[in-house]
């Protein structure tokens, strides 16, 4: 069922039930509230009841439930970080006995290596089956169970690809579905509406929206997996800090104004770079080789892409080209944010730039990309 009110409105309202039973009842912003030990009684303050991380979990998960064919606010669970959602969600509660995944992000690679080796499938230097499917049809839908997951990021890192979910949620068969959210979240889109079990998100992303705070959220409409859930968050060592909750109130109050945004600038610089690929930008024929960018199924545009460049050393050398663009890791914030990611190694060419789009206005990215592209053509030929 569908909120009554708009999205923006929502994520302003969602949790006042929570703020008006909380310490500071009555101002407008939530307060900033600390640890502290306190007698037996008052359990609340104790880690299976974290008042300001549920608070933060309402909101995400009126954010995350309020599609058209919804049943409801889906029950989200706030963690210190994505991939501690990651292992509590899809290793401690659901408990696969096999992954069937399409990630990137290394952090979760890295993630499952460790599940196998706990659950004495492997040694840490056993490779993580990585299954590279392009089309939902590729799965073995018949064959899998209860016990199997289904993991997968979309659109996945670095390269913004998008899957048409609800193929591959008839795919997976009676396998779990685990959907790795981070780079399209609502109201980009809802990845819970395809019949999806779990959503996860990288809180530390556009849910935070200003490069700083780490945090993470598991997010289901199964309501006593998520009650589960925040005993698992305690027994991990997994309960985010009071300040990143605080500030994650903060960042969630404008999530749809700024992930809007963003997209419509990412689409704009996208359709410029597509220009320069096909040699429609004076002097910058041949710079640009390949645009990966993810168009969703709203018709907007994941706000995080990526271009490979005609030359690995022109690559490398553009983010400190750049004068409105921060040569970094992570995305999601409102600043833009370009990266080099070979240097992570992997299966990740060495011409490819990751581009995470902030709150600048498209025309003066485009501009500073323009001068980049030619100053770098000068560095590369003096070479």
């Amino acid at each position: 069922m569908k909120p009554t009110i708009h999205f923006d409105t929502l994520l302003l309202h969602a949790d006042a039930a929570c703020q008006s039973n909380a310490d500071g009842a009555g101002a407008v912003a939530p307060p900033l509230s600390r640890p502290q030990s306190r007698s037996a009684s008052a359990l609340h303050l104790l880690a299976r009841r974290q008042p300001d991380a549920d608070a933060r979990g309402t909101l995400i998960g009126a954010a995350e439930g309020a599609y058209e064919t919804s049943p409801g606010p889906a029950h989200a669970v706030c963690f210190a970080s994505g991939l501690a959602a990651l292992n509590a969600g899809a290793h401690s509660s659901l408990r696969p006995e096999s992954h069937l995944h399409l990630v990137w992000y290394h952090g979760s690679l890295e993630s499952i290596k460790l599940y196998i080796k706990l659950r004495g499938g492997g040694s840490p230097s056993t490779p993580v089956q990585h299954i590279k499917f392009t089309t939902p049809t590729e799965l073995p839908t018949s064959t899998l169970t209860s016990s199997d997951l289904v993991l997968i990021e979309c659109p996945y890192n670095p390269y913004a690809q998008l899957m048409d979910l609800t193929d591959l949620r008839a795919c997976a068969g009676a396998a779990n579905l685990m959907i790795d959210a981070t780079l399209a979240p609502p109201p980009l889109s809802f990845a819970l509406a395809c019949g999806a079990q779990v959503v996860m998100h990288s809180a530390t992303k556009y849910f935070g929206g200003h490069s700083d705070l780490l945090s993470g959220a598991f997010v289901t409409h199964d309501r006593a997996l998520a009650a589960a859930l925040k005993d698992d968050r305690a027994n991990m060592g997994a309960i985010p800090g009071n300040l990143e909750m605080w500030l994650l109130a903060r960042s969630l109050r404008t999530l749809g104004v700024r992930v809007r945004k963003q997209s419509a600038t990412a689409g704009n610089v996208i359709k410029w770079f597509e220009k320069v690929h096909e040699g429609k930008v004076d002097g910058l024929k041949g710079l640009i080789t390949k645009v990966w960018a993810g168009k969703l199924p709203s018709g907007q545009y994941a706000p995080l892409f990526s271009v490979e460049l005609w030359s690995p050393v022109a690559a490398r050398a553009i983010p400190y080209l750049l004068k409105l663009a921060r040569p970094a890791t992570s995305l999601g914030g409102v600043e833009t944010l370009v990266e080099w990611r070979a240097q992570y190694g992997g299966d990740i060419s060495p011409q490819l730039l990751r581009i995470s789009i902030g709150l600048e206005e498209a025309e003066d990215i485009i501009e500073d990309w323009m001068q980049a592209l030619k100053k770098c053509v000068d560095v590369v030929s003096g070479l």
